[in-house]
């Protein structure tokens, strides 16, 4: 009998196969600790992670929704998406001194919306000059997050080799602008 589970693949509920994989035991969330189920997976700010192909890059606009706890406001465990490695192009969604920041290769803005441990439903519109971030509903203004498309091979809970400490409920990417279903 196993105390702890781990997963390896978190399914793509759209029906287009994007998955988000682990294969590497070491690496792969929690999602059950000492035999009780956390309706989430928990990474442990190490070394889990998840790949994820699209099988082509994503153009923007593209959205991101996570809804997320992080176990700490430490900027280099507060690691929620990036291009894998770091290629080019990359799109990266991490903390910046206290606050969300968004990247797209050749520009890179503060939210000026601080991480905090609390549960947060997190909304990052990447769409250049429109672009927009929003906590639990509360939106920025216009941001310029770069206008580069979404890499094909990106990560889901890491950016190179830092890596996020904290729980994810859901992650939902779109390959488009969502910000009027943001609520």
């Amino acid at each position: 009998h196993k105390a702890d589970g781990f997963v390896d693949t978190w399914y793509d509920q759209s029906g287009n196969s994007n998955n988000a994989v682990q294969p590497t035991s070491g690496s792969q969330p929690k999602i059950v600790n000492a035999g009780s189920l956390l309706n989430e997976l928990d990474f442990d700010g190490t070394d889990d992670t998840f790949a994820i192909d699209f099988g082509a890059d994503l153009s923007q606009a593209s959205s991101l929704f996570i809804v997320h706890q992080s176990d700490t406001t430490t900027a280099t465990v507060n690691e929620f998406f990036d291009s894998a490695g770091g290629a080019n192009p990359r799109t990266l969604l991490d903390q910046a001194g206290s606050d969300y920041r968004m990247f797209s290769t050749g520009a890179s803005v503060g939210t000026g919306v601080a991480i905090t441990t609390d549960k947060s439903l997190i909304f990052a519109l990447f769409n250049g000059t429109s672009s927009l971030f929003a906590k639990n509903g509360t939106a920025t203004s216009a941001l310029n997050a770069g206008t580069t498309d979404i890499n094909q091979n990106s990560t889901l809970g890491s950016s190179a080799t830092r890596f996020y400490d904290g729980s994810m409920q859901e992650v939902i990417i779109y390959n488009s602008d969502q910000s009027s279903n943001r609520v």
